[in-house]
């Protein structure tokens, strides 16, 4: 009962939102960590996504709809020295689901997948003594969002380093 309770809670909140920010919170569903908006305008954007172009258009939209997505407390806003963005997984999931029944799912992952082994196959690997090495601890720390998609692919294994080669493990 509790569960069906919150289902209803989260569908009532979903029919709220517009359109617009109903496909934003399926697309960013493909993050299971945090995103930071460069990133996300990469995956979720519709103009260069999948590229290291970001189209200025789509992250001003991002911008726009995630305030609009962190109003409504859909989204979670960590503000530091670079701002990053989060669902709870209760939501993640409910979304992930909306973004299945769109029939999005496989291209978006598709996207977050090739953007993350991009960003990890530049890691410049830094010597740790005699331990190895590992991406310094910013790169690791700024770009800590999990795969959505860890079972095919090369898997950079964020937020866990890549491996000595600077390449994913």
């Amino acid at each position: 009962p509790r569960q069906q309770t919150l289902h209803a809670l989260i569908d009532w909140s979903w029919d709220l939102l517009t359109a617009e920010d109903r496909r934003l919170l399926r697309r960013l569903s493909v993050f299971t960590g945090g995103w930071t908006v460069p990133f996300a305008a990469r995956i979720v954007g519709d103009g260069h996504a999948g590229t290291d172009q970001v189209d200025p258009a789509d992250q001003a939209d991002l911008v726009d709809g995630l305030t609009r997505l962190v109003d409504r407390s859909l989204v979670i806003a960590d503000r530091g020295t670079t701002t990053r963005y989060r669902m709870l997984e209760t939501i993640r999931q409910y979304a992930r689901e909306k973004l299945v029944e769109a029939g999005e799912a496989a291209a978006l992952s598709d996207r977050h997948l090739a953007v993350f082994s991009k960003r990890c196959s530049r890691v410049q690997p830094r010597s740790t003594g005699s331990t190895g090495s590992t991406p310094s601890a910013t790169t690791s720390s700024r770009h800590s969002t999990g795969h959505s998609r860890r079972s095919r692919g090369p898997r950079c294994g964020w937020p866990r380093p890549c491996s000595g080669t600077g390449r994913c493990a």
